[in-house]
C-alpha cells in the first residue's frame, strides 16, 4: 500500500508568513489635554478634595470669611474644623497666586479664594471664628 501526500507549498508558506500590512487608518487626533499646574502634592490635594466634599467653599462661606462675619450661618464649628484642613499653607498660597485661575488644577482652583486672603490669612480667620463659635 502506497500513500501519497500532496503538499501545497503555497498554503504551507502562507501559514508561516507575516500577515501583509493592512491599510492603517489614522486615529482621530484628539485635542491635547490642557496642562494644569499642580501646586499641591497628590496626597495633600486628595485630602483637600475630601474636606471640600464634606464642606464646599460656597460663595456664602467665602463672603463670611472675607468679612469675618461671626454670625454667618454658613460657618458652623464643624464646617470650620473641616475647612481648617483645606487651607493652603503660606508656601502653597504663594506658589498659587502668580498663576491664572484657568491654568491651575481643579483642587487648587477651589482653594484659590482662601489663598488670596491676607491679613489675616484664611487659617487665622477660621481659627478666630471657631474660637468665637465655641464661646
Amino acid at each position: 500500500v502506497v500513500i501519497v501526500f500532496v503538499v501545497d507549498v503555497g498554503r504551507l508558506r502562507s501559514l508561516f508568513e507575516m500577515p501583509k500590512e493592512q491599510e492603517v487608518k489614522p486615529k482621530s487626533v484628539a485635542a491635547p489635554k490642557p496642562v494644569h499646574i499642580e501646586v499641591l502634592a497628590h496626597s495633600r490635594a486628595q485630602n483637600v478634595m475630601i474636606a471640600l466634599r464634606k464642606q464646599p467653599l460656597t460663595p456664602s462661606v467665602i463672603e463670611a470669611l472675607e468679612e469675618l462675619d461671626f454670625e454667618a450661618d454658613a460657618l458652623t464649628p464643624e464646617a470650620i474644623e473641616i475647612l481648617i484642613g483645606a487651607v493652603p499653607t503660606p508656601e502653597e498660597a504663594k506658589a498659587m497666586l502668580p498663576h491664572q485661575h484657568e491654568s491651575l488644577r481643579g483642587v487648587e482652583r477651589q482653594i484659590l479664594p482662601l489663598a488670596c486672603m491676607e491679613r489675616p490669612q484664611a487659617g487665622q480667620r477660621l481659627r478666630v471664628m471657631l474660637f468665637n463659635k465655641m464661646m
